[in-house]
């Protein structure tokens, strides 16, 4: 049986300890998948997630990203960049979902970056757009339809 071309051998990806290794190419959908899912647990349960399954969310963005894992210069217990998904931003800027996609899909949210099917923009990527409209109401992305 041929395999399509692209696919990992399942072997190769499980470790003798049992751990499994996530190709580069799939941390970013893997990521979106489990962050969707993790968000949505959230909103329905309210719990949190253990440390570890946090480190492995945080290796997966990483990885999704291209961040190195260490930094020399970076302590060990630096903030997480908090990842916001379209709906949260529409509810901070005023606006309905599709149109904050719209306005991560033309480069007018910074560092706005599609992982998978969803768009994430970094909370502070998003504070700096905040300020910057305050500063001109039109903004350089026109209006902002509301709900």
């Amino acid at each position: 049986m041929a395999r399509a071309e692209g696919s990992a051998d399942r072997s190769a990806l499980l470790d003798e300890d049992g751990s499994v290794r996530v190709p580069a190419r799939l941390a970013s959908p893997l990521f979106a998948i489990l962050w969707r899912h993790y968000r949505a647990e959230k909103r329905a349960s309210g719990g949190e997630l253990s440390p570890d399954a946090h480190a492995l969310l945080m290796a997966l963005h990483r990885a999704a990203t291209g961040t190195p894992s260490f930094a020399p210069e970076t302590p060990a217990d630096a903030p997480a960049t908090v990842m916001l998904g379209m709906g949260e931003v529409a509810a901070l800027i005023g606006c309905t979902p599709q149109w904050a996609r719209r306005l991560a899909a033309r480069g007018d949210l910074p560092d706005a970056q599609r992982v998978g099917l969803v768009w994430l923009i970094p909370s502070t990527s998003l504070d700096a757009f905040r300020d910057e409209r305050q500063e001109d109401p039109r903004g350089e992305s026109g209006h902002s339809p509301t709900r």
